[in-house]
């Protein structure tokens, strides 16, 4: 995730052009960022918040991270209730 914030980051300043923050914010403003691996659409703020990310829900099944919801993205069938 930090690598994806990086290159949002990256990507802003050279919109930008400059390193003044109104211009970085105003960048991050108008970014339409979609190279990355989340299952998002293209980045779009809106009053600072990424309207583009979708929340993921993930459980872990046979010692492994596995992504349930959504759908689209499911790596495996959700196991309820969770076994200890």
């Amino acid at each position: 995730m930090t690598y994806t914030a990086m290159m949002l980051l990256a990507d802003a300043l050279e919109r930008a052009r400059s390193t003044d923050r109104a211009a970085i914010i105003a960048a991050l403003e108008k970014s339409t960022f979609s190279n990355h691996f989340m299952p998002y659409g293209p980045t779009q703020f809106v009053d600072g918040q990424n309207t583009g990310g979708r929340p993921l829900m993930t459980q872990v099944l046979d010692k492994d991270i596995k992504v349930i919801i959504p759908r689209d993205y499911r790596q495996a069938e959700p196991l309820f209730p969770l076994k200890a």
